[in-house]
């Protein structure tokens, strides 16, 4: 049974090399941020959650698993952001990704200003795993854009 267990992964692995060097993947496409929401703010705990939004222009959808990403408010260094949940991406289609940061006010100089105001210069950094049928592989984020904070 892990014979033909590992036999199924190295076939859709070779399966979808082929069909990547035939078709070609399209990247996924950054669309912008879809919200931006404070949901807690304390003396040594913050938490905002930003949900970014993408495009799937491939024919066949795809999981992202263990993101790790840092954020950065206005050039500052703000804290780490999570997902909270595996996404399954569908194929050909717009998507959420909903993130999680959280930061510690009082390290974060003039944080609490920053988020009072209507519009900051968010930027998330960081890597997530991307892939389907037990094969993944570690994608770059990259994404910088003025937001307006609600």
């Amino acid at each position: 049974m892990i014979f033909s267990n590992k036999l199924l992964i190295l076939l859709s692995f070779t399966s979808l090399l082929i069909f990547s060097s035939c078709n070609g993947i399209k990247d996924i496409e950054y669309k912008g941020v879809k919200e931006t929401k404070l949901q807690s703010l304390g003396l040594s705990k913050g938490t905002v959650r930003v949900v970014l939004q993408y495009h799937n222009p491939n024919k066949f959808g795809i999981d992202l698993k263990e993101t790790q990403l840092e954020v950065y408010a206005n050039d500052q260094y703000i804290g780490i952001a999570e997902n909270p949940e595996n996404n399954k991406v569908p194929r050909q289609a717009d998507f959420d990704f909903p993130i999680l940061v959280h930061f510690n006010p009082l390290k974060a100089f003039g944080l609490v200003g920053l988020l009072k105001s209507n519009k900051i210069k968010l930027r998330v950094k960081g890597t997530t795993k991307a892939g389907k049928g037990g094969v993944f592989i570690r994608i770059p984020i990259d994404v910088t854009e003025n937001v307006s904070m609600q």
